[in-house]
């Protein structure tokens, strides 16, 4: 039940609700004004404080001090952020050096293995090419004497005939 309003009286509801509306009116048209609510920082009596004002010189001296000491912490961590940038780029640098060396070695020793396989694959086909031409020249050589043994062995006609004609005959003399 609404605050005002009484349960039932003789005169009926309607007189009920004129009375309560006398006191009251059920529908009333107000400005209601919502304030927002911020956090402040107190001191310890419970002063607000801001940055503009309401500082006590004592709080604003402090205040300073912890801002400059602040400001230091911020230069220092800086200062420590920038070193260890540059220590990190200065091992990076260092890591890519020594990286760069040993693919450099191992470039340098696999072109001289490259180098050394060609070398020997040179000499093998030399070896090879010497040898296949040495046995032609001792397979011609076997064959050419052969061929010339073969020869004197069996001289033909017209040897026979210089034999005989180069050679004095005991007959005939």
């Amino acid at each position: 039940m609404a605050r005002g309003i009484k349960k039932s009286t003789t005169q009926g509801s309607s007189a009920t609700i004129q009375s309560a509306s006398a006191k009251q009116p059920l529908l009333t048209k107000r400005k209601v004004t919502i304030k927002k609510t911020t956090t402040a920082t107190t001191n310890k009596r419970g002063g607000v404080l801001t940055k503009a004002k309401g500082m006590t010189k004592g709080l604003k001296s402090k205040q300073k001090k912890v801002n400059n000491s602040a400001n230091v912490d911020q230069k220092m961590k800086r200062d420590l952020r920038e070193r260890t940038r540059v220590m990190k780029t200065e091992r990076d640098a260092a890591i890519k050096d020594r990286k760069d060396a040993v693919r450099r070695e191992r470039a340098s020793s696999a072109a001289v293995r490259k180098e050394l396989k060609e070398a020997l694959k040179r000499e093998q086909a030399l070896v090879r090419l010497i040898d296949s031409r040495d046995q032609a020249l001792r397979s011609f050589s076997e064959k050419w004497t052969k061929e010339r043994i073969a020869q004197i062995q069996s001289p033909t006609k017209k040897r026979r005939r210089r034999r005989l004609n180069l050679s004095p005959d005991p007959v005939t003399q």
